[in-house]
């Protein structure tokens, strides 16, 4: 073979017909599977284009005048307004979500209620069946869109045309969001409270993960109480100048990040210190069973009907499992289903209640999501044999109860566009809507005698049910951001409204052995307590009186246990509660706490922190402060309501001549003492008074303006009402860029690529070229995408050109390689687990010698065609999988040649990998069998490569570069990893390899949490063994050889085409690109060879 030299060349990643072929580059990873074809629709509204689907007019018409009411108060705060309109994509449930084209989401979306990406500043949200989260997830990713639109130019090319090297941190973005979307509430106080109590609430500078939206929303809060909400207008606008969040928040408020964080926690600290003494802690009444030992996040606790067996979800690698637990000491029985690793468990009920135990305590209801449809799981917990409850005309199930008979299960559900509750009949699987309103309903639970389900509901005083449908009544007109309980007889369909609560909300409402008395959740004194109401007396009264609060609740249908999940150092532990019924509280109505206060000042009792405060302390607290400053607190889209009280912060109001005491009693006295220019705004409210103006007959707009002004417009009908258009498919740029990257036989590559798509993300266009000297010498390619349906199209053209020299000759000789054509491929997802791809190419190749022009070049056509299937069911952890298997095999090669007859092999390539855990996911064992086999005239060749993106590569010396023919600049195929050898140390037609490699944490396993170095942090390690045999060839006999020719019994055996490599490496981030480093020792079966060290950069198998 040649020693070929290379020395000049550009080169498109992933363009070559190898690169899909290679064993060790089959495209794993779970697949995004749409299963029906859709006709979409848009709203243009005055600021926003809402993009929906068949049947999903009522959702985007919901969201498009959400969006509206947010933007009113975003654009007075941002001082922005947009250059063209905000796309909005909706989808009516998460399934459908989670498989979008138009964001990129990690395969396991649960827990994302929304996203905002920059190519487009797109804004994708499904409907959860919550209208007052919806409206809050709207509001939230909005003020992402602004940020983007404002600071970054609204997409990713923008940003990348002023280079802006500005950060935004979490902390700032997400709390920023939650806190213009719902001000200050419950959840978040009860999750800042118990963070502050257990000293686990980072600085400002390190909030991380959930706390980035809470923490970040409580920074947000006491800016707005301390110094006036004005001055989260005054932040923001800084920041377009001074591009730092830091100093613009120091310029603002006087306070660098440091010392605004002191003040925020110590205020935080007056406020929740206080509770500790007033209130019980759930460690005295109640006893943790599933807590961070378990897993990370434990939720949707179930309770046999003996109470003594406890069913939960929970994770320890970040997909979640069901489990069954002993009551008694928390000790695990069983993994009763191990989710989202297969078809028929794609999705578990995470954050709802949707497990159930039969009244035998037999078997386990489940809901969950199996491809495109919903279903419900009846698992025999003795056995694992499971029965599936198919139900077509639910789109999400959120909960689920059995009936005491065992003859029904009572589900909360959407149908897209509403939550309702429904009974299932389970001998027959007849679905019946037992609500059947545009209302949300939630959580059913059955009376003991199955005569009743109590459940909870945002309908208010409509307790008329099935009055209130989607052609005649518009919810975000009605809508009610709290929940009360109701009662539903099945047989009558009559609902009666148990709580009368318009301020807090009242849910999760469980029946333990009596029928007359029912326990639920209720934040009425600010912090989410047990309380038990009486069915027939009407009484309510507190079970607890708890300082953090609870989340969820189960109770067992025969015995007087509950188990509650509440927090404990972050993490939601569940705890069991013996005869929560008989408790009794000594104050009843409990007191409330400081945020109870600041939403409800007519409540003649006292918070303790406010008892206990001092003058100086009420004066300095601004959370202290707002609950006696007599203006309640607005919440959620009340902030956005034109009719609010304006809150302006205290110290404002302040001037020498008056003291604090008469200022606050002027307040309590008279909320209009304060007079306000009319373009004030408070807590980011803006008026439209013009908005507010009624004519009685509207104006035709299509008389009034011309053609070009009428698409400025909102597409309104007579009445105002939004008219839906179809959708039309139009290309817009997403990003052109220029991008480096690195080949182990190449080197360094750079391309300027191109990427357009429609506002879905169903249709693409990918065109990539480096434009060298003249075309011949340039690489360039042009793919389409078609992705809207279940199979997805590519259609792929390119060039790809390499100056390669030969100095093994007298005169060094330089040769042009080229490859270009062009090929189809069709990908069919068989699940989300399962593929299979098909690709038929033409490929030419050509090499010619530029130094010499009259010698004649040489050419290769040939008909390429391939298929592959995959399956990938692993568990996906930082930068590689933590656990499960992934398969892929494939058969390619090229039957015919267009130019050479002789040109004609098949392969056979086959990757197999396994990936075990242990310590929570921190140490993995990876495994790994790949092998290839080529037969025919002209055998493909496999090379040895050492590891992928080598950067300081070697070749060996004996056989240089790995190209013999012209053919083989296309189909020369690397192995790799196989450490401890150089490049093309060996090659053949046939090749099989054995990695083992057992990675664990190696800084990180030392200090808590990531590294704060920068920018070297979080460091891995791992020691590894590859064992791997190439043979064969075109000129070979083809049989694989142990030993070298010459072996004696005084002479020991060694290994021939046997390579074995061992070694240690180690892993780490640097810049935000992952960094390999390894040091790997040769054996060749009696003594180890020199060392070779491997930098690379990339991620491992």
């Amino acid at each position: 073979m040649r020693k070929l030299v290379f020395i000049v060349f550009l080169f498109v990643s992933g363009l070559s017909w190898v690169g899909a072929a290679n064993a060790q580059y089959f495209r794993y990873g779970k697949n995004k599977v749409h299963y029906e074809d859709r006709e979409w629709f848009y709203i243009q509204s005055e600021h926003f284009l809402v993009y929906y689907y068949e049947n999903g007019e009522y959702i985007a018409d919901f969201a498009t005048r959400a969006a509206e009411e947010a933007f009113s108060s975003l654009q007075k705060l941002f001082d922005f307004s947009p250059e063209e309109r905000i796309p909005i994509i909706v989808y009516p449930n998460h399934g459908d979500f989670s498989v979008t084209n138009a964001v990129n989401l990690p395969m396991y979306t649960d827990g994302i209620g929304g996203v905002t990406e920059m190519f487009k500043n797109r804004i994708a949200i499904p409907f959860g069946g919550n209208y007052a989260d919806f409206r809050r997830v709207v509001h939230h990713e909005l003020v992402h869109a602004v940020i983007n639109a404002v600071y970054y130019g609204g997409s990713i090319q923008s940003l990348i045309q002023t280079g802006t090297k500005m950060r935004i941190p979490l902390w700032f973005g997400e709390g920023l969001a939650e806190y213009q979307a719902l001000g200050w509430d419950t959840n978040s106080d009860l999750y800042i409270r118990e963070a502050i109590l257990e000293d686990e609430l980072a600085p400002i500078e390190e909030l991380y993960g959930y706390y980035t939206y809470r923490g970040g929303q409580s920074v947000w809060d006491y800016i707005a109480e301390q110094y006036g909400d004005e001055k989260i207008a005054e932040i923001l606008h800084r920041l377009r100048d001074s591009r730092s969040v830091e100093q613009a928040i120091d310029r603002s408020i006087g306070l660098d990040l440091g010392e605004l964080s002191e003040r925020w926690q110590r205020a935080l600290r007056e406020v929740y210190f206080p509770e500790v003494t007033a209130r019980e802690s759930l460690e005295e009444i109640a006893e943790p069973v599933i807590t961070r030992k378990h897993g990370f996040y434990n939720t949707s606790p179930a309770l046999s009907p003996l109470g003594d067996k406890l069913a939960y979800v929970t994770t320890t690698s970040g997909l979640f499992d069901i489990y069954i637990a002993n009551t008694a000491d928390g000790e695990v029985e069983k993994r009763l289903v191990q989710g989202q690793l297969s078809r028929d468990f794609e999705a578990l009920p995470v954050l709802t209640p949707g497990l159930a135990w039969s009244p035998d305590g037999r078997q386990i209801a489940v809901a969950v999501r199996s491809g495109n449809r919903e279903a419900i799981a009846l698992i025999n917990v003795l056995t694992g044999v499971t029965r599936r409850i198919e139900t077509p005309t639910l789109e999400q199930i959120l909960s689920l109860a059995w009936s005491p008979d065992g003859a029904k299960i009572a589900v909360s559900a959407t149908n897209g566009i509403q939550s309702d509750i429904y009974s299932i009949i389970l001998e027959s699987e007849e679905i019946l809507n037992l609500t059947d309103d545009v209302f949300s309903d939630f959580e059913p639970a059955w009376s003991p005698d199955g005569n009743v389900i109590v459940f909870h509901s945002d309908r208010g005083s409509n307790t008329e049910i099935r009055s209130f449908k989607e052609d005649s009544f518009k919810i975000f007109e009605h809508l009610d951001e709290q929940t009360n309980l109701y009662l539903l007889t099945e047989e009558s369909r009559f609902v009666r409204r148990l709580t009368m609560d318009e301020m807090w909300s009242n849910r999760s409402a469980r029946f333990g052995p009596d029928p007359d008395r029912v326990v639920f959740i209720s934040d009425r004194n600010g912090i989410p307590n047990l309380y038990e109401k009486h069915l027939i007396n009407g009484q309510i009264r507190a079970l607890t009186d708890l300082d953090v609060g609870v989340l969820q609740i189960a109770m067992s249908s025969k015995s007087e246990i509950a188990a509650v999940v509440s927090l404990h150092k972050g993490t939601p532990t569940i705890y069991t509660i013996q005869k929560p019924f008989e408790r009794t509280q000594p104050r009843d109505p409990l007191m409330p706490n400081v945020w109870a206060q600041r939403v409800d000042q007519t409540d003649f009792r006292v918070a303790p922190a406010l008892a206990i405060a001092g003058r100086a302390r009420l004066e300095g607290n601004p959370f202290l402060r707002d609950a006696y400053d007599g203006i309640p607190y607005s919440r959620g889209r009340q902030r956005l309501l034109p009719d609010q009280p304006v809150h302006v912060a205290l110290k404002d109001l302040i001037i020498p001549a008056i003291e604090a005491d008469s200022i606050s009693l002027a307040l309590s006295r008279n909320r209009n003492s304060i007079t306000l220019p009319v373009d004030s705004f408070a807590r980011g409210v803006q008026v439209d008074f013009e908005s507010l103006t009624k004519r009685e007959e509207p104006a035709d707009l299509n008389e009034l303006l011309p053609a070009s002004a009428l698409q400025l417009l909102p597409i309104v009908d007579n009445a105002g009402n939004y008219v839906p258009q179809k959708y039309k498919l139009r290309f817009s740029p997403d990003i052109v860029y220029g991008a480096a990257g690195y080949d182990a036989l190449y080197g360094v590559q750079g391309i300027t690529q191109m990427e357009f798509s429609d506002m879905l993300g169903d249709h693409k266009i990918i065109v990539a070229t480096n434009l060298l000297l003249d075309l011949r010498n340039s690489d360039y390619t042009l793919s389409y995408h078609y992705l809207p349906r279940r199979i997805d199209w590519s259609l792929t053209t390119f060039h790809i050109s390499r100056l390669l020299a030969d100095f093994t000759v007298d005169d060094p000789t330089y040769y042009r390689y080229r490859q270009y054509g062009a090929h189809v491929e069709a990908s069919f997802p068989l699940d989300k687990f399962h593929r299979i791809d098909a690709r038929v190419g033409i490929i030419g190749v050509n090499q010619a010698d530029v130094t010499d022009v009259t010698r004649p070049s040489s050419s290769r056509t040939l008909l390429v065609p391939s298929i592959t299937y995959t399956k990938d069911t692993t568990t996906p952890g930082f930068t590689y999988p933590v656990s499960g298997t992934r398969l892929a095999i494939s058969l390619s090669g090229a039957p015919t040649s267009f130019t050479d007859s002789s040109i004609r092999f098949g392969t056979v390539l086959f990757d197999s990998r396994l990936y075990s855990s242990f310590g929570k996911a921190r140490y993995t064992w990876a495994m790994r069998l790949s092998a290839g086999s080529s037969f025919g005239p002209y055998q493909q060749v496999f090379y040895t490569s050492g590891v992928q993106n080598w950067l300081n590569r070697n070749f060996d010396d004996v056989n240089g570069f790995p190209l013999d023919d012209v053919a083989d600049f296309v189909f020369a195929t690397p192995i790799m990893p196989l450490r401890g050898f150089d490049i093309n140390a060996a090659n053949g037609s046939h090749f099989s390899v054995i990695n083992a490699e057992f990675r664990f944490p190696l800084v990180a396993a030392l200090l808590p949490g990531p590294i704060p170095v920068i920018p070297l942090y979080n460091i891995q390690g791992q020691v590894f063994a590859d064992i791997g045999n190439v043979w064969g060839g075109r000129s070979s006999d083809g049989k694989f050889k142990t030993n070298s020719p010459g072996e004696t019994e005084m002479r020991p055996r060694r290994y021939d085409d046997l390579l074995i490599g061992t070694g240690f490496g180690i892993r780490t981030l640097f810049l935000g690109y992952p960094v390999r480093l390894d040091f790997a020792w040769p054996f060749d079966g009696k003594e180890f060879g020199d060392r070779n060290t491997y930098i690379s950069v990339g991620l491992d198998f």
